[in-house]
């Protein structure tokens, strides 16, 4: 009995805690101002993901180009290269266009397609 009074407690409490967040949020917001509601809520956050995003590119750049990594990865015959989002992407490119014209020519598809 113990247990279906404390999983009736915890159910209860869970929706109540929903309820209350969803409440919370959208309590000083009329229908008519929802969208521009939205629209500060989305430019903010992308504001905060993007300079969260940069700090953590540079902490990752700074580990991989670090000796300690080099030193790691080099007993393994690797190599870390820690390149900036812009040189991956400039690397990916010129990677996609070094092998299309292979792929093009050995007819290669992705299998089920």
């Amino acid at each position: 009995m113990k247990k279906v009074i404390l999983l009736a407690f915890l159910a209860f409490g869970t929706q109540q805690a929903q309820a209350q967040y969803k409440f919370l949020q959208y309590r000083n917001v009329s229908e008519k101002n929802e969208a521009e509601f939205v629209k500060r809520e989305t430019e903010y956050w992308s504001k905060i993901a993007k300079a969260n995003i940069d700090k953590l590119e540079k902490e990752a750049i700074a580990a991989a180009r670090s000796k300690i990594v080099n030193d790691k990865l080099s007993q393994d015959t690797a190599l870390a290269v820690g390149n900036t989002r812009a040189e991956f992407e400039a690397f990916i490119k010129l990677e996609q266009a070094r092998w299309k014209p292979v792929i093009a020519r050995a007819q290669i598809k992705p299998e089920g397609v």
